[in-house]
């Protein structure tokens, strides 16, 4: 058999009846192949042990119609090429092999339920829906759930819409619906979350505890009267500087707050401008790009000394408490945003799918 179809050794291995297979590969590599063909060689089991079996005994599941096509196809014409073979021992195959048990899961599923419909308690009449039918039910679903809270003036769908307007909770909730399955047991452990509980579970808290914000805060008070300076505009150093005393003064209340997601942000924020254009690693302080030329700098030499001092502490003061590889332990406003949000989001996505799941059912 595998003298005509090349299989590599590991795809032989996979033909093994004696042990169960798991393949795993990548797109194009011959899984489809390797399925075919062990396949065959179940079927040529039946012939050398005298069974009586045939391919109504044995299950191929899919997930879609075009791929059971294609294995529809693939294993008829291996079966005929047998059969021209060796045929009176591969025409049985051959003659009932519109009795194969080659669908997707939903076909399968459904074959069960419909041969036992007292056991299921489902009405053997039923369909399945699929395609542009079930898309339609979807949106359908998610419309009516936005009507319906929109009416009732519903808290959490008021606090969504203050960050994404309707068209984007919509796809957002389509997306979710469809991977419920997935996502179902995620979604009620944040449905019950709260802001500061699920910001701990994302984030490091002892490196935000470490982190000195008062510290930060005065060395950044100490480059405010440094920005004034009438250094050449285009000094790279005067306008690092100058950047940084903005940041101070809308920022200095966070870095000094007690809450700790607050300060973490702000440190965060801080860092980021010491860091190279990767924003992975801090970079050093000896470059014009940071620290400024000394030419633009005549008169203002002690001055210029000081930035760059300055300079280098909040920087040892950042990379001692984030280091280059802890950056991402600290929260970004971003995630702040999201944990607010995601508790609301939680409960519509959940009572969605439900509804959805409903309606199907109907």
């Amino acid at each position: 058999m595998t003298e005509k179809i090349k299989l590599t050794a590991a795809q032989k291995e996979a033909l093994n009846l004696n042990e169960d297979q798991q393949v795993l590969a990548g797109a194009g590599s011959g899984k489809t192949r390797v399925l075919t063909e062990r396949y065959i060689e179940i079927l040529h089991s039946f012939l050398e042990e005298g069974k009586k079996f045939g391919v109504s005994n044995i299950l191929v599941v899919t997930f879609t119609e075009k791929a059971a096509g294609e294995m529809r196809e693939r294993i008829q014409k291996r079966i005929r090429e047998k059969q021209k073979e060796e045929s009176y021992k591969w025409e049985r195959f051959a003659e009932n092999f519109l009795d194969n048990q080659i669908s997707t899961f939903h076909s399968f599923c459904a074959s069960v339920l419909q041969s036992f419909p007292v056991e299921s308690g489902i009405d053997p009449e039923f369909q399945i829906i699929e395609g542009f039918d079930q898309r339609q039910l979807l949106l359908n679903v998610v419309e009516w759930e936005m009507n319906y809270r929109a009416r009732i003036n519903d808290d959490n769908l008021k606090k969504l819409l203050t960050i994404w307007n309707r068209r984007q909770i919509q796809k957002i909730l389509v997306q979710l619906t469809e991977k419920r399955y997935v996502l179902r047991e995620t979604l009620r452990d944040y449905k019950e979350g709260k802001e500061v509980e699920l910001l701990a579970r994302w984030f490091n808290k002892e490196t935000l505890k470490r982190l000195d914000g008062r510290k930060l805060s005065a060395f950044l008070s100490d480059l405010i009267g440094y920005s004034e300076l009438s250094i050449n505009e285009r000094d790279k150093g005067i306008q690092f500087v100058r950047e940084l005393a903005k940041f101070y003064e809308a920022s200095r209340d966070r870095l000094e707050s007690e809450d700790i997601w607050e300060k973490g942000i702000a440190a965060r924020e801080l860092a980021e401008k010491f860091l190279d254009s990767n924003k992975k690693k801090y970079k050093g302080l000896t470059s014009h790009q940071q620290v400024g030329a000394k030419k633009n700098w005549v008169g203002f030499s002690d001055e210029h000394k000081k930035v760059k001092e300055t300079l280098q502490k909040i920087r040892d003061e950042l990379k001692e408490t984030i280091s280059d590889n802890k950056l991402n332990e600290l929260p970004t406003k971003y995630d702040r945003l999201l944990a607010g949000y995601l508790p609301a989001l939680s409960e519509i996505a959940l009572n969605t799918a439900e509804r959805y799941q409903k309606e199907k059912q109907n």
